[in-house]
């Protein structure tokens, strides 16, 4: 590591803005006006969380599993350790604890900038293709949590992208004699609204009702209904007539 690189990170980061952007130019915030703070030490560890502001309090009693959804979508949180890698133009670090069980033990990497006093940190949406569960399970897809545990082996054209923060978007299909092995992994059916969700632009399979803000009504209206996972952390848009299931965390 680049002793002067490593001494310009070495600090605590407020965050000042949490975007992505869509290959026509427009910028998404997932998290609202997010606030957040990044550290770095001169030991090599690190430490960061992204909130969005004004979640509501989960209460107990009926509606807390959606109200702790709601939240645990609302927070990123991880620690470890870091390093710039040989390039000089990423920073990877290395998850030893995170909210998100599935990052611990893997890398996080964002490329690295400064734009004057700012640092500027960027990721690109991973994408992968399978023809079918072997191909996921073989590319590690499924392990990682980007395609959901617990599909029939009969599951085929699954497609999933995902960023570095966790967020994931995938579609699979599914015969008909195996909608109860996926109905196993739903909890109740969401009608009501509001639902989020901010796909990068490079998802060219993603369709346009599943973007923010969604219209629970008029998804219904197209043949879709709309889950819960069982954990409440990701949510399903499956059309059982079709055999086609949309599902998205963030």
């Amino acid at each position: 590591m680049t002793r002067a690189l490593k001494e310009r990170l070495i600090g605590t980061w407020r965050l000042v803005s949490y975007e992505t952007m869509e290959q026509d130019g427009r910028r998404g915030r997932p998290y609202g006006d997010a606030v957040g703070r990044l550290e770095y030490d001169d030991h090599g560890n690190m430490a960061g969380q992204v909130m969005r502001p004004n979640r509501a309090r989960v209460e107990i009693g009926d509606g807390a599993a959606q109200q702790a959804r709601a939240a645990y979508l609302g927070y990123i949180a991880y620690f470890g350790t870091y390093e710039v890698a040989d390039d000089q133009e990423h920073v990877v670090h290395h998850v030893e604890g995170a909210l998100n069980p599935a990052w611990i033990g893997g890398d996080q990497v964002r490329t690295l900038k400064f734009d004057g006093e700012r640092l500027v940190l960027t990721a690109d949406v991973v994408k992968g293709i399978f023809t079918n569960l072997d191909e996921a399970r073989a590319a590690g897809a499924i392990a990682g949590g980007w395609i959901p545990d617990g599909l029939p082996a009969s599951a085929a054209d699954l497609r999933e992208g995902h960023l570095p923060d966790g967020r994931h978007w995938g579609v699979f299909t599914f015969p008909a004699r195996d909608a109860a092995a996926v109905r196993a992994l739903l909890g109740p059916e969401i009608t009501t609204g509001p639902l989020t969700s901010e796909p990068p632009g490079r998802l060219e399979w993603w369709p346009r009702l599943l973007h923010s803000p969604i219209d629970v009504d008029r998804v219904r209206s197209t043949g879709f209904r709309l889950y819960a996972d069982r954990e409440s952390r990701v949510t399903f848009a499956i059309n059982w007539g079709q055999g086609r299931a949309y599902y998205w965390r963030g």
